[in-house]
């Protein structure tokens, strides 16, 4: 009789689940099956089956069709999904509260998504290898935050969550402006227990803040996937450090931008563990790696001083592709301090100011440094030299890019 009111109940819930209506065929006629089954049991009630092996064979048959109607359901829901909106424009005249609204809002929107995929591909293969999240952050749509009008004011950090992109229509077309000066404000200030910073910190304002895994709510986890800034004049105020990436996006794109430090922070880009703040529920710090990141034709415009350490971006990870990048005013190109694979082209300015001021000493300008470089890897440069350590080296060898000589290497 167990297998009979096992039946009875799948079947029953199938028949009054509000989702009936936008099921396919091919489950209701798996509906029809489960009838024909629950008959074949009640033909089977009361007597004795010739052996285990059919007994379990009939049980076996009945688990893989409860199996097939939780991915129908499922499937049945991510096909029902109506037609969104999906790209947001940012108001001028209140930059902070239209970027929140939309973060907010897409991410409403985002939310039912997200449920679905996971419950359908959870379902179908079983527990993702990548963890809780990766199923449903694949399937949820990516939010554009829209960039049109000549310039926005920032006053506070602005948030960068998994599956969201700040885009404008036309290159350079939009300025913004990151002041930074109240609150919710966050900065670049990790250490770990000891008080050792991952690598060097600016204790700067962030500007924009690219976003680790996130959980919105017990039921929704946001993976920091195919985050991506766009088209952009991005101009940090108030020694603000432009852009920080939080721990381990994957597939981050930023592209055809213009970042100017002439007011900012010691570094650019800056890539590091999750940053303290009560605001947003982060994931623990995970590995700190990027996967198959792109920075692609960046102009960055430095601090224009020789202060140490600085960096026009500060990374590491898989695959990391920068080219067309172009540098103006920096001591220290970008620098990659762990990872494989990596590929960097870039331009470096050195001349002096238009006043005719000499902020650097060009000499000690170093365009890229990889550090564990492995061979096969690219570091090229027109401009300026190039630092490449192998695993073994721990110290710098001479006065050059951000390092001094003798100085420990940033790496692992």
């Amino acid at each position: 009789m167990q297998l009979i009111e096992i039946l009875e109940e799948v079947v029953d819930t199938l028949k009054n689940n509000p989702e009936i209506n936008t099921l396919e065929t091919k489950v209701n006629s798996t509906i029809q099956v489960a009838d024909v089954l629950r008959r074949k049991c009640e033909d089977l009630d009361g007597k004795v089956l010739a052996n285990k092996v059919q007994q379990q064979e009939l049980a076996k048959e009945i688990r893989n069709l409860v199996g097939k109607l939780q991915v129908d359901i499922a499937a049945a829901a991510l096909v029902s999904q109506p037609a969104r909106k999906y790209h947001y424009e940012l108001d001028p005249a209140d930059p902070d509260g239209s970027w929140d609204k939309i973060i907010k809002e897409g991410q409403s929107i985002q939310r039912k998504y997200n449920l679905d995929a996971e419950a359908y591909w959870q379902a179908k293969q079983g527990d993702s290898p990548s963890g809780k999240g990766w199923y449903g952050t694949v399937g949820m749509p990516v939010i554009t935050i829209v960039a049109n009008a000549p310039e926005y004011n920032f006053r506070s950090t602005k948030r960068l969550p998994g599956r969201f992109r700040l885009w404008s229509p036309a290159r350079w077309s939009s300025t913004m402006r990151f002041h930074c000066d109240t609150g919710p404000t966050l900065h670049d200030n990790w250490t770990n227990s000891a008080g050792i910073a991952y690598g060097f910190k600016t204790d700067a304002p962030i500007g924009l803040y690219v976003e680790p895994t996130t959980y919105v709510d017990e039921q929704f986890t946001v993976r920091p996937f195919e985050q991506s800034i766009e088209n952009c004049l991005i101009v940090a105020h108030n020694g603000t450090l432009p852009i920080y990436l939080a721990d381990n996006q994957d597939r981050l794109w930023i592209r055809d931008c213009n970042i100017q430090q002439h007011q900012g922070a010691q570094a650019g880009i800056k890539h590091g563990p999750p940053v303290q703040t009560d605001t947003i529920k982060q994931a623990p710090m995970a590995n700190v790696y990027l996967a198959d990141p792109k920075f692609l034709d960046l102009q960055v415009e430095g601090p224009h001083n020789a202060q140490r350490p600085q960096t026009a971006i500060f990374a590491a990870g898989n695959n990391i592709h920068m080219r067309g990048l172009n540098l103006y005013g920096w001591l220290q190109g970008p620098y990659l301090h762990g990872g494989l694979n990596r590929y960097v082209q870039v331009q470096v300015h050195k001349s002096n100011t238009h006043n005719g001021r000499q902020p650097l000493p060009l000499n000690e300008v170093c365009g890229v440094t990889l550090n564990k470089y492995l061979p096969g890897e690219v570091a090229e440069c027109v401009g300026a030299g190039v630092a490449k350590f192998p695993p073994v080296a721990y110290v710098a060898p001479s006065t050059f890019g951000t390092h001094r000589k003798g100085e420990g290497l940033y790496g692992g």
